[in-house]
């Protein structure tokens, strides 16, 4: 009787609980974009524009564009439609140039939504201010993930800005390509351990490969691009371990000690273009694509990062190019 009694308690506080939440939500996010005004607000008025940056529109390869109405003017619109990202239609509703764009969104992929989006717009002395927000409701049942959702939407508008901005000052644009489903080959290395949040990381790893290519000598030459393993991520603690390496073939002589890097499985793999403060952003499209396309993530093994050009070869962080491996089951 007891233990009834408990349960019954415990259901009565989480549908109270259900009933405080909210059933809206909003995102907001700016940037600023060294471009004029005029600039900017012509680009995001255009619907045509928004397939070379939109958060979602990438995640298909060819998806079913539809534009109606005089692009850039009110009632112009861009529907889509494709296996993975589902449907939608962008509807230019309000505009007061050049400060303000409201656009109604309708999509629907698991469940049918409206939203309206703002862009307000600021001249600056160094170009315009940007900020993009969103409101939009929820069903009742979905605010328990209002969370999780409310960050990644913050993910992909950040994402979409970035890309926004670089575009139109011509200047660090990040860019993914996607390359499937592949194995990543062993590889004999020479590594080195690290740990800690993402700043502590950067400094070891700098650090680190600084060290091995010394220790390596001039009679060992890298034998293909530097990497990080990641044996442990966890991004919302901002704690990750795991180690650096330098592939190396037939080592000689010196104060390394060579391993086996072995990789089992599969891996889902993007290249990024872009500096290595936006990585995370890389992540982000990397995983939502492999879930988008229903591969399952393998959390149980490491992923990787490949540094195919970085500062040792190329002195723009913007023309880094970084692959990112995501174990799949």
């Amino acid at each position: 009787m007891l233990l009834l009694w408990i349960i019954g308690f415990v259901i009565s506080l989480t549908l109270i609980y259900l009933v405080t939440l909210k059933g809206h939500y909003q995102v907001d996010r700016s940037i600023l974009i060294n471009a004029p005004i005029n600039k900017v607000y012509d680009r995001i008025r255009s619907v045509k524009s928004w397939p070379q940056w939109s958060p979602w529109l990438h995640h298909d390869e060819d998806p079913n564009l539809k534009y109606q109405g005089k692009i850039g003017d009110v009632g112009s619109s861009l529907e889509w439609h494709g296996p993975y990202i589902g449907s939608g239609k962008l509807n230019l509703i309000s505009q007061v140039s050049p400060y303000s764009l409201i656009f109604e969104l309708k999509q629907k992929h698991y469940l049918t939504s409206v939203t309206n989006i703002e862009f307000q717009l600021e001249e600056t002395s160094t170009g315009t201010r940007l900020n993009w927000s969103m409101n939009t409701s929820l069903p009742f049942i979905f605010c328990l993930f209002l969370g999780k959702r409310q960050h990644q939407l913050n993910k992909d508008y950040d994402i979409a800005l970035a890309r926004l901005a670089g575009q139109l000052s011509h200047s660090n644009e990040p860019k993914f390509e996607f390359l499937g489903i592949q194995p990543l080959p062993p590889i004999e290395a020479v590594t080195r351990p690290f740990s800690g949040s993402t700043p502590e990381i950067f400094a070891q790893m700098e650090i680190g490969y600084s060290e091995l290519h010394s220790q390596l000598g001039p009679n060992n030459c890298p034998n293909g691009a530097i990497f990080a393993q990641y044996d442990q991520a966890e991004p919302e603690h901002n704690y990750f371990c795991g180690k650096i390496g330098i592939p190396i073939q037939n080592l000689d002589i010196c104060e390394c000690h060579a391993e086996l890097v072995r990789n089992h499985g599969d891996f889902f793999s993007l290249r990024f273009t872009g500096s290595y403060e936006q990585l995370s952003y890389a992540w982000h499209v990397a995983i939502k694509h492999s879930r988008l396309h229903h591969y399952k993530w393998d959390k149980s093994r490491p992923h990787f990062e490949i540094f195919q050009a970085g500062p040792h070869n190329n002195s723009d962080p913007s023309h880094f190019i970084t692959e990112l491996y995501l174990p799949i089951k």
